[in-house]
């Protein structure tokens, strides 16, 4: 029988995922042998909408093509924005300028703008910061705020199932973002967190998401394929061939693509007009032999998304 078809409810969906991920052929997952039978685990969520973008040679963002070379106000503001990112969370008025090229009287005046309506906080007199208001803003965001509560609960669902890290991406122009990640106190310092962006070729989950892209969007990807480690696929054709592959059987995995020390498996959550909305996906720090219940979780998981999905939006 479908995996799908077995789960009409949230606990069913629970008792499936727990069911898979334990056993393969009658055999224990090697990965999940110390979780499955916990009756609980800590976990860690961490919820975020402003995070590091990544940055081509130029320095500007790369979430939306061409947005450094349009003139106007809106365009400068999410140019200031887009410089904050995971290491930099506190800047001042010469490193905004040094990371947007924006003149100085123009920066000052829009930073002192961003400060008078919440956009941006000023610290100790010479810092700025992301503020408070535009994350209570973002959060309102209707399509992204449903799809990460409706996911959130079969994420945690995967959680108690694997103890490995979960995350919830969803695209942002030519990058993905981490809209939610949720994990144990057992796996360490995340190597992502919520709200920060990540490349679309390096990670599982931003393959999915890329596989199921506009044509225009792959094309400037793969333009671009900077490795973040020596396993990275920098090869086109090859990538190319990996996404034709992601489309014919559901999932994408990385192997040491975006970390040195994380394998990961995801699988794509879908709209309820059929489009590709998001990815859901397990990121571990030791090596799966037997991926197999792993996928079969992450397939039940992104079907009760979707199907949940359809009720809400």
């Amino acid at each position: 029988m479908d995996l799908e078809a077995q789960c009409s409810g949230r606990g069913d969906v629970t008792e499936v995922v727990n069911r898979e991920c334990e056993t393969t052929a009658g055999r224990t997952c090697p990965v999940l042998l110390h979780v499955v039978s916990q009756p609980k685990l800590s976990c860690r969520v961490r919820s975020g909408l402003i995070g590091g973008q990544p940055k081509g040679k130029s320095g500007y963002s790369m979430s939306n093509s061409g947005t450094e070379k349009k003139s106007g106000v809106v365009p400068k503001v999410m140019q200031i924005l887009e410089a904050f990112d995971d290491k930099n969370h506190f800047l001042q008025l010469s490193h905004i300028i040094e990371r947007t090229q924006i003149p100085r009287s123009t920066c000052h005046r829009l930073l002192a703008e961003m400060v008078d309506v919440g956009l941006l906080d000023k610290v100790g007199g010479r810092r700025y910061c992301v503020g408070r208001k535009l994350w209570t803003t973002a959060m309102r965001t209707p399509l992204q705020r449903t799809v990460r509560d409706v996911a959130l609960p079969y994420m945690q669902d995967l959680l108690r199932a694997t103890g490995q890290v979960v995350n919830l991406l969803i695209p942002e122009g030519d990058s993905v973002v981490v809209l939610e990640r949720i994990s144990g106190t057992s796996v360490g310092e995340p190597v992502r967190k919520s709200g920060e962006y990540m490349p679309m070729h390096t990670s599982a989950g931003g393959k999915v998401l890329m596989a199921h892209a506009d044509e225009a969007i792959i094309a400037r990807v793969v333009e671009h394929l900077e490795p973040e480690t020596s396993r990275s696929i920098t090869d086109p054709k090859k990538l190319l061939q990996e996404l034709e592959d992601i489309r014919q059987q559901g999932w994408a995995q990385s192997q040491g693509e975006h970390h040195p020390n994380t394998r990961a498996l995801a699988v794509p959550v879908y709209s309820p007009e059929g489009q590709v909305e998001a990815a859901v996906g397990v990121v571990y720090f030791v090596a799966l032999t037997e991926p197999q219940p792993v996928l079969s979780a992450l397939r039940v998981v992104s079907g009760a998304i979707t199907r949940q999905l359809r009720q809400r939006l």
